[in-house]
Order: structure tokens, then C-alpha cells, then sequence
């Protein structure tokens, strides 16, 4: 019985070390990212260069239309003083940002974005942080 249990926490160890990724040495960095929990970076359209630039895509998930008031974090952004609708995407290009390394080295990119929401004929402003994780290109 003390065996059947030891076996089994060996084997739950060895699954929670593959999910976590640990035993894929080699194997090519996937885009991702944490946190935006209302502006979704569409991960297709995120591309961070070895010269430190970088353009992502974004989804405005925040059932309303925004405007953007500013863009920052670990690049100089562009800021995209737009409205955008309910669903619609919107651009953010960077330039300068943190990272170095040669194509296919990951990265990690921290962004704010503040903006502007209308609901009821009130305006209220709101900031949403995220990472961002990929290869370099």
C-alpha cells in the first residue's frame, strides 16, 4: 500500500513537471499573454522584432465603445488616441522596447493601456495591465 501511494505521487509530480513544461528542452517559444482583461492582444498579430521594435493587435472586449488615452510599459508606444468601437481592433506599435537576443529568444513585454469608457452618459476611465510573452522575430 505505502508503494501504491509513492508510485502515485511520482507519477502526479511527473505530470505536473511536463504541463509546466520543464522536460521541452528545444522546443520553440508560442506567443502568450497574462492579465488584459477587457483589451484581448489578438496573438497572431503580435510581433516583437530583435531591434526592439514591436506591433500587437488588440480587440476592444470591453462592451462599449473607448477611447485610448495612453500607451506605456516597456517600449515607447505610439499612442493610438482613437475611438474604437465595441469589437473592433486597434493597433499598438512600440519602438525601443526591452529586449534583447536573437530571433527566436523569448521575450517579455509589460503594457498599460489607459482609456475612456462611455456607458450611460458616463465617462469613466480605466487602465489595463498585461504581459506579453513570444519569440523574437
Amino acid at each position: 500500500m505505502t508503494y501504491s501511494w509513492a508510485i502515485l505521487v511520482v507519477m502526479l509530480v511527473g505530470i505536473a513537471m511536463c504541463q509546466l513544461g520543464i522536460f521541452n528542452v528545444g522546443s520553440s517559444t508560442s506567443t502568450t499573454y497574462t492579465g488584459f482583461p477587457r483589451l484581448k492582444p489578438q496573438l497572431t498579430l503580435v510581433a516583437v522584432r530583435t531591434e526592439g521594435n514591436m506591433t500587437a493587435m488588440f480587440t476592444n472586449g470591453g462592451g462599449g465603445p473607448i477611447v485610448i488615452s495612453n500607451v506605456y510599459g516597456d517600449c515607447t508606444f505610439s499612442t493610438p488616441d482613437t475611438s474604437v468601437s465595441a469589437g473592433q481592433n486597434f493597433r499598438v506599435m512600440g519602438t525601443g522596447c526591452d529586449v534583447s537576443g536573437i530571433i527566436g529568444d523569448p521575450f517579455n513585454l509589460e503594457i498599460y493601456i489607459e482609456y475612456n469608457i462611455t456607458s450611460a452618459g458616463e465617462v469613466t476611465s480605466h487602465r489595463e495591465y498585461g504581459m506579453l510573452r513570444g519569440p523574437l522575430e
